[in-house]
Order: structure tokens, then C-alpha cells, then sequence
């Protein structure tokens, strides 16, 4: 099997901006959504024309002086199949805030986070550079080349973390590691502990009770300006409340560290005076919010218990009674029991689908034998269809979990497996024919690449089954990469494939979208989901028309209670420049414009920034309508601040100078991604960002 390349990314620790691109907004984003365009206008506004940097000043960037309060883009996503979990996108402003703090206090952060000995995911310092490997690149050998970020473009083809962070990237990677099997051996005892809604019981104020100590910290600033600081952005980022901070961008779990790790240091003290030594009488382990004691005895886990729920109480915290347990040996869950179950379930039903086959690769000037991946021929699609959601329902009962508990790895495995056989089939591109194997066996390329294209289609089936039963955003973000890529792969070597998935691919979504999942989803967040959003905007490379979209749209139920920044963009991503969807894209741009006209002081409210600004970017929409709604924006922008004796209106300027404003957002949008050709680019984008688990 060919081996990947790896390319090592150089990062400019000078650059504090690059924060937009990890740690201000959630990772739970519509797939053309993200920060990429923003943070290279932010970096470069000065070489706008006059006009563009006047809109920027005045909206954009930070005030010179003080802090201006600002309102998040609220919205919900699925946390499991019960409940949502309310996000918040932060306001640009606020953004470039966070950047600024980052840039003043880098240091004491990575000191406050690093007082636990509890964490298990935690920064450290400024990240210096970082790895990528080309799953799609051809390689037949390891090879290293270094990107410097100098080039901007290299710079945000990929996310990094802004800091570089010790321990687990994910909780399972933890309870899969060697050091969970030797507690499992020196202790008899498992704690497990949640704090109860942890981001929305914060009190800001609290940071400073955290701080209040800096002698040990290697850093003239004094921890009071430091815990005062962040106090005040985290207040700013979310309309100066105090009461709980904004939930989903990587600096509210930073702040939420911070506090945390003080709370680690006063419980081991206190455990310490109890003659409890951390290391041999108990283990302790703390991912975010998340705590996991070991103990030799019951008695020392309700102990511990106790002592963590009074350190909690002095920062107004508390545990969640019902995430609670203590667990004796074997130090297994229900979690982990399905995921070994469907582990068993690949290997025996799935993984049976393909072989692995040696072959000539004559690509490079020295030709070298590799191993593929080839797909067998599926005899009875339906038989193994049966035999797979008869397995799954089984797994879940068995384990006493809903679907939740094994959809989404299932569909990571196959979204690793669809990854695989397109890599591996565009191997026999370059082979004749007809190819001998070292076997003596005989292969026919054609008949190969329709078996992997049979393949793919089935695989693509299946997805679309998991995802309905447990619709996530994660699990958004496997499909998604399963149907840009199954669609890549069959319009490229398979035409007539190509159109057969097309029209099933048509089925399945009709079916998602009314499905009682979907509609439950859609009812309970009062929106069209991201869910669901993704997996639309991944069906553009099937080359629908827009009456397709303008029909798919219209069956989800509750898209009309609230049409919102997501929805909007999402649907225009989708509708593209097709003219059968001109009626439905009108109807769509009056409620946008009538929502930012609103409040036409765009400084403030997150929603109505972020889509004004990607309006203006959208090259779909024609160009006098565009300048249209600046000038009505101006006009309400003077209105209220003479109305509010603020005296910061903007002069009108000509037609012409509208028009190179939006000539130039066009060529360089600012939020919304809005050439779909690089969709595989955005989701693996995103899935590198993806939420902690």
C-alpha cells in the first residue's frame, strides 16, 4: 500500500491572527462556512480600496479604546438523541479581541492551564508547526517537505490549533491507551464525574479567584490584569453577561481550564492533607469537564467524591448526580462493549467486501510492488443490507445504548473505507487492461473499477441508513465526505455509474429529510439543522439543478420559522447561479435584507455581520442588487446615529466606489466558501477542528 505524504506546516508564532483559524469559533460550522477568508482580509484590509476600509474600521475590528459588548450567533446542534447543545458564534469583533489577548497573555495562559496534574488535554505553548498528510496525494514512499506560512495560501489549507497542547487529542484515545490498562491493574476502583453544565455555570468574575497566585509564573505581568482581561473578553464575546460564558470556541474551554486546573490543584491539597497521595493511593484525570478517579477502595472514591464537590461549590460549580458512577474491575462501559462489538461486525461483514492485492506500480522511474485494496463482487445487496441493520440493532440493544452509541463510529469506518478503495482503484488507471497478479490470477481493470463503483454505492446506502438513525454534526461531516467522494470518483471512471448513484442518491435524501429523525431535529432547533444542511450542500458535485433544491428545500419541515445566516448561505451555496431557483433566491435575499436593516449598527450582533458580509462576497447574486443594499445599509447606519447623537455616520459614497467594495469582497469572500469545487478540502477542514469526544 502506498505510504502517505507527510508535510510538516512552519507557523508564524508572531502571528496571533491565526487564531481565527482554531480557536473563535466552533467547530460546528455549515460545510462552506469557516474563517479561512476572514482572516486573510483581516491581515490584509489595508490593501482594500478606501471605501472596503472604511466599512472594515468601522464594523470589523476592535474599538482602539475600551470593549464594546457584543452579541453571539446562537444556534443548537444535536447532542445526543434527547438533547441539544447550544453553540454560539462569536461576533468578528470579538474574534480579533480573543487574537489580541492571545497576543498580550500567551504566556500566563499556557502557566494557568499547566498548575493540574489532573488535565489530560491542555496548552502548553504556541504551537510551532504541525503535520498534515495527503490522504488523496499518491506516494510511494515517506517523504517530508516543509511549508513555511509565509504563503497564506498554504497557511489555511488546513486549521491548527493555535497552541500545542499535552495529552489526549480524545477521550478514547485515553480509555484505548496502556496507561488505562495499568490502573485497570493497581486499582480496583473507577470514579467517573461530570461537571454539570460547566460553560453555562461559569461566572466570569471567577478567573481572577483562579489567578489570584503569580509567583511562580515566569512573566512580568501581574496575574490581576491577566484574570481581569480575560474576565472582560469573555463578558464582551457574550453581551456582558457574567453568569456562564459562550459555549464551542476553543478559548471558552481554555477559560474553563484555567478554572479547573485551580480547582485540581485545591482538590489534591486537600486530598493530600487526608493522606491521600495522588500517584499511589488514587490516580486522578480530568479531560475538560470530565473527571475519572482510580482508588483502591470505595471509601477513598466517595472521598474524593465529597472533597471535589465542595471545590466546585466555591466556583459555583456542581456535579451531575446522574453522570455519576463508581465502577469495580473490569473498567468497562457500554460505550466501549459496542464499540467492540462493531469493531467484530467490519471485520466480519464489512471488511469481507474487499481484497488486498499485490501490484506493479510503475508511476515512478523505478517500479515497485504494492498493495491495494480491491473490491469483491457483492452478491445479494439486500441480503447483506439486512444482515448489517439487523447487526447494528442487535449491538445496540445488547449494549443498552441507543444509536447513537455505534452510529457514527460505524460511519467513520466507512468513511475510511470509501477513502481507501477510491485512493487504491486509482491505481489500476495506469495499469493495462488486463494485469497479471503475482498469483498467477488475472484481473480486468474495467471490471475492477465497476466493482469498487458497485462498492461505493453500497457503502454510500449504508451511510445514509446510520445517519438517519443518529443525525450529528460529526457524523454530518462522515457522509458528506462519503458522497463528494463516491461522486468524484464515479464521474471521473464510471459515467453510467455515475448516474445510476445520482438517481439513488436523489431517493435517499428525499427520504432523510422526511424522515421522523430529521423532523424532530428541524422542530426542536426552529431552523433547518447544520446536520442536514451538510449533507445537502455535499450532494453539489452530483450536479443536481436548482429545482431539485428549490423541491428538497421545501419538504423540510420549520425551514420557514426562522430563515437565519446558516440557512441562507447554505441555500445560495446550493442554488448556485442556477436561474430556475431566481424566484426562491429573491425570496430568500428580502428576509435576509430585512433582518440586517434591522439594526443596521452591524458593530454589535454577530448574525447580521457575518451575513451581510458574505451577501456582499456572493457572486450568485447580482451585482446592482449588492450595491443596493449598502446604500440602504448606509442609510440606516446615519439614521440611527444621528438619532443616538453618536456622530460616527459614514459618508455615502458614489456607485463606483460601492462597486470596487464588492468587486473586491467577491474575489475575497469573507466567511462563506462559495465555490464548491473544493468541498473534500473544507470537510477535511473541518473534521480536523472537530469538537472534543
Amino acid at each position: 500500500m502506498p505510504k502517505k505524504k507527510i508535510q510538516k506546516i512552519l507557523l508564524d508564532q508572531k502571528d496571533f491572527k491565526r487564531a481565527l483559524l482554531s480557536d473563535t469559533t466552533p467547530a460546528e460550522l455549515p460545510l462552506p462556512v469557516g474563517n479561512d477568508g476572514f482572516y486573510l482580509n483581516v491581515r490584509d484590509w489595508k490593501n482594500f480600496d478606501a471605501f472596503s476600509q472604511k466599512l472594515i474600521e468601522t464594523f470589523v475590528l476592535p474599538p482602539k479604546y475600551g470593549k464594546q459588548a457584543t452579541n453571539p450567533l446562537s444556534y443548537k446542534i444535536v447532542k445526543d438523541s434527547d438533547s441539544l447543545r447550544k453553540l454560539g458564534l462569536p461576533h468578528p469583533r470579538a474574534q480579533l479581541d480573543v487574537c489580541n489577548f492571545y497576543s498580550r497573555y500567551f504566556s500566563l495562559l499556557a502557566y494557568y492551564c499547566g498548575k493540574s496534574s489532573f488535565s489530560i488535554r491542555r496548552p502548553v505553548c504556541t504551537a510551532s508547526k504541525y503535520y498534515i498528510s495527503g490522504p488523496m496525494e499518491a506516494s510511494n514512499e515517506l517523504k517530508f517537505s516543509t511549508i513555511s506560512t509565509v504563503d497564506k495560501d498554504k497557511f489555511t489549507k488546513h486549521p491548527a490549533s493555535f497552541f500545542a497542547y499535552s495529552g489526549y487529542e480524545r477521550l478514547h484515545k485515553f480509555f484505548g491507551s496502556t496507561l488505562f490498562d495499568s490502573l485497570e491493574r493497581k486499582f480496583r476502583f473507577m470514579s467517573s464525574q461530570d461537571v454539570s453544565k460547566c460553560f453555562h455555570s461559569l461566572y466570569t468574575h471567577s478567573i481572577s479567584w483562579a489567578t489570584k497566585s503569580v509567583k511562580e509564573a515566569k512573566d512580568n505581568t501581574s496575574a490581576e490584569m491577566y484574570g481581569a482581561s480575560f474576565d472582560r473578553l469573555m463578558q464582551s464575546m457574550n453581551r456582558n453577561e457574567t453568569n456562564g460564558i459562550i459555549v464551542g470556541p476553543e478559548v471558552s474551554r481554555i477559560f474553563a481550564e484555567t478554572i479547573l486546573s485551580d480547582v485540581d490543584v485545591e482538590l489534591e491539597r486537600r486530598l493530600d492533607e487526608r493522606g491521600l497521595t495522588n500517584g499511589s493511593d488514587y490516580a486522578a484525570f480530568r479531560y475538560v469537564d470530565n473527571y475519572y478517579f482510580f482508588c483502591r477502595s470505595q471509601k477513598d472514591c466517595d472521598q474524593i467524591h465529597a472533597d471535589l464537590a465542595d471545590c466546585l461549590d466555591e466556583y459555583k460549580l456542581h456535579l451531575n448526580p446522574a453522570k455519576g458512577e463508581v465502577t469495580s474491575r473490569p473498567f468497562a462501559n457500554k460505550k466501549s462493549s459496542a464499540i467492540q462489538k462493531s469493531n467484530t461486525l467490519i471485520n466480519e461483514l464489512i471488511d469481507n467486501l474487499t481484497d488486498t492485492v499485490r501490484i506493479t506500480d510503475s508511476s515512478d522511474s523505478q517500479p515497485k510492488a504494492i498493495d491495494i485494496v480491491t473490491a469483491k463482487k457483492i452478491r445479494s445487496r439486500r441480503k447483506l443490507m439486512s444482515a448489517l441493520v439487523q447487526r447494528v440493532r442487535v449491538i445496540c440493544v445488547d449494549s443498552g445504548l441507543g444509536y447513537e452509541g455505534v452510529s457514527g463510529y460505524l460511519l467513520a469506518a466507512i468513511k475510511w473505507r470509501t477513502r481507501q478503495l477510491t485512493k487504491d482503484s486509482e491505481h489500476l488507471l495506469a495499469l493495462p487492461d488486463e494485469f497479471s497478479l503475482p498469483s498467477g490470477n488475472v484481473l480486468r481493470r474495467q471490471e475492477c473499477l465497476l466493482r469498487a463503483s458497485d462498492l461505493l454505492d453500497f457503502y454510500l446506502e449504508f451511510a445514509f441508513h446510520l445517519f438517519s438513525l443518529s443525525p450529528t454534526v460529526n457524523a454530518s461531516l462522515d457522509i458528506s465526505f462519503i458522497l463528494v467522494q463516491v461522486a468524484e470518483f464515479l464521474k471521473k471512471n464510471t459515467p453510467d455509474e455515475f448516474l445510476a448513484t445520482k438517481e439513488k442518491v436523489q431517493l435517499w435524501v428525499s427520504r432523510l429529510v422526511s424522515s421522523s429523525s430529521l423532523a424532530d431535529l428541524v422542530e426542536r432547533q426552529y431552523s433547518t439543522s447544520i446536520e442536514v444542511l451538510n449533507v445537502i450542500c455535499a450532494t453539489k458535485p452530483f450536479d443536481f439543478g436548482g429545482a431539485y433544491y428549490v423541491e428538497l428545500l421545501e419538504e423540510l419541515k420549520g425551514t420557514s420559522a426562522k430563515v437565519g445566516y446558516f440557512e441562507v448561505v447554505a441555500k445560495l451555496f446550493v442554488f448556485g447561479g442556477d436561474p430556475e431557483c431566481k424566484a426562491k433566491q429573491l425570496e430568500l435575499l428580502a428576509s435576509a435584507e430585512a433582518f440586517i436593516l434591522k439594526d443596521a449598527n452591524l458593530s454589535t450582533c454577530s448574525e447580521r455581520l457575518h451575513l451581510f458580509l458574505d451577501l456582499m462576497g456572493c457572486p450568485f447574486i447580482e451585482a446592482d442588487y449588492r450595491r443596493k443594499l449598502v446604500r440602504r445599509l448606509l442609510e440606516g447606519y446615519n439614521l440611527q446615529q444621528r438619532s443616538e447623537g453618536a456622530g460616527g455616520s459614514i459618508k455615502i459614497p458614489t456607485n463606483a466606489h460601492i462597486a470596487a467594495a464588492i468587486s473586491n469582497f467577491e474575489q475575497n469572500p469573507w466567511f462563506t466558501t462559495w465555490d464548491s469545487i473544493n468541498l473534500l478540502r473544507l470537510i477535511e477542514k473541518k473534521e480536523l477542528k472537530r469538537a472534543y469526544a
